[in-house]
């Protein structure tokens, strides 16, 4: 299992396959796990998905 959908699931977060694809690049070299965390936890949701990948990553300048 990826490490980001490791750490997503030991901290109670749920990522769907397209915002899995979205976001594995950028993992560890554009942004870190809290950042992606507390992105979702601002927007009051546990399931990474595709609206939250894009918009996190838009919000990333990525």
């Amino acid at each position: 299992m990826d490490e980001l959908v490791r750490g997503l699931i030991s901290n109670n977060y749920l990522i769907t396959p397209p915002a899995y694809f979205l976001l594995s690049e950028h993992y560890n070299k554009d942004f870190a796990l809290p950042e992606l965390i507390k992105f979702a936890k601002a927007r009051g949701t546990f399931v990474i998905d595709q609206i939250i990948a894009e918009e996190f990553l838009k919000s990333k300048g990525i």
